[in-house]
């Protein structure tokens, strides 16, 4: 914003009517990593993707990918063995800069903040659906000015500001993302075991402590490891009929 303002102000335009919006970012892992991980879909999949998703509001939580005719050809969480999601969700493949960001804190640089309202009725009650609710914080007399202009056409509730603030699933509001604690291993191995296989020597600890916990999970994934692949086509087949 800042820098913006003072371009605006180099070139002698008004910021008059100038409004700038942040959003909670947790962080962004360069673009190849997905595309790496799509290519192993269409790989497995032997499908073109024509269109992903990443937590699509009908599919909250899943990653899931549609070939060319729509249809769904892939629609795991990250505890279904989706690395692209494993990784994402435990810090492990962000961008270098995304764990020192300076705009990860409680001072934001903009008008207004938008995310979404991790916490929200865990300190305080909260009695109606708190699922899929958009955070608004207005940090400026502008911020302000944006809210009261948009307020008459959303539902809104104002809420304590350290409610967002103290958020488990927000603390981009108060420190930047922490890297896992083995992004090491994942960026050592990435150059030449590729991106699925490098999450998975990286995040191995993690999701095996996750399988004993819940061990039926694990019981499944070692039964289709075993089962042929010519008994899961017959069966595929089958499904289809």
């Amino acid at each position: 914003r800042g820098i913006k303002k003072a371009y605006l102000k180099l070139k002698k335009i008004s910021t008059e009517r100038f409004y700038s919006v942040d959003i909670i970012c947790h962080g962004t892992p360069n673009f190849k990593l997905l595309d790496d991980h799509l290519l192993y879909i269409e790989k497995r999949k032997h499908k073109r993707v024509g269109k992903m998703h990443f937590r699509e509001p009908k599919n909250a939580y899943y990653l899931t990918c549609y070939d060319i005719a729509g249809k769904v050809i892939w629609k795991k969480t990250m505890h279904a063995n989706d690395e692209y999601f494993r990784a994402f969700a435990v810090n492990l493949d962000f961008r270098d800069n995304c764990y020192t960001c300076r705009y990860a804190r409680e001072e934001r640089i903009s008008d207004m903040t938008i995310g979404d309202y991790s916490g929200l009725g865990v300190n305080i009650p909260y009695p109606w659906d708190n699922s899929q609710i958009s955070l608004i914080l207005c940090n400026t007399d502008k911020g302000i000015e944006i809210f009261e202009k948009v307020s008459p056409t959303i539902e809104f509730h104002e809420r304590p500001i350290y409610e967002s603030m103290i958020a488990e699933g927000n603390p981009q509001l108060r420190h930047p993302s922490i890297p896992y604690s083995t992004r090491d291993v994942f960026l050592k191995n990435y150059p030449t075991d590729g991106f699925e296989k490098s999450v998975r020597k990286a995040l191995k600890p993690l999701f095996m402590q996750y399988y004993k916990q819940v061990p039926w999970i694990a019981t499944r994934h070692i039964m289709v490891k075993m089962i042929p692949k010519q008994i899961k086509t017959i069966i595929k087949n089958k499904l289809k009929r």
